[in-house]
């Protein structure tokens, strides 16, 4: 009856099956429940990468403007010229690595997956940090499984994990450990990558 709807409805329900039901009505509310199931989890995934670029952006944009303020006094600084190059080559490789992510998210990029071992990727990754840890004078732990083998799209994989390698860089403590791990959780591998030092500023 009405009533029962409404209590339902007060309780924190949001639709209900009448018995008898109809097996093609049944199917087609499901249907729906899942397609704005699915709308929902792509929202969350857009503000998380809403979020990053709201934290990776920083740091661009504030060598940009030291380099505005030496334009404005007619004196280049060459330190700052040379930052605000860096900036603007990780700002455009940063920019084109979201537009791929929400490309993954809203089902509009093809992944090209290929099969290959996770070790010798992980490997590439320290080479391409090895100055940066160096000067920090930071070690890597690598504590993976040399048989693991992931069939993916191993550009967007070595972006990702490029993104949060950088991280744990930037805010490791000076002679710091940075630990990379994995975990097999049913069907999925989780990759953990954890650094000693302080956690990123909030206002980050």
């Amino acid at each position: 009856e009405v009533k029962d709807r409404l209590k339902g409805y007060q309780v924190g329900g949001y639709d209900f099956v009448n018995k008898p039901f109809d097996e093609d009505e049944l199917l087609a509310k499901v249907r729906v429940h899942l397609y704005l199931q699915h709308k929902e989890h792509q929202q969350q995934a857009m503000v998380g990468v809403m979020r990053i670029l709201q934290h990776e952006l920083r740091t661009p944009l504030n060598t940009l403007e030291l380099l505005k303020e030496d334009l404005s006094d007619n004196t280049v600084n060459t330190k700052n010229l040379q930052m605000s190059i860096d900036s603007l080559s990780g700002l455009t490789h940063m920019v084109k690595n979201s537009l791929r992510l929400i490309d993954v998210i809203t089902n509009t990029i093809h992944i090209d997956a290929v099969p290959g071992l996770l070790l010798p990727k992980l490997g590439r990754l320290q080479s391409e940090f090895s100055n940066e840890m160096q000067d920090k004078d930071l070690k890597l732990e690598v504590d993976i499984d040399t048989n693991i083998k992931l069939n993916v799209d191993w550009d967007i994989i070595q972006d990702v994990l490029k993104m949060i390698m950088d991280n744990a860089v930037k805010y490791s403590k000076r002679g710091g450990v940075i630990h990379i791990t994995s975990e097999e959780i049913e069907d999925k591998l989780r990759i953990h990558i954890s650094n000693q030092g302080r956690s990123i500023p909030k206002e980050e």
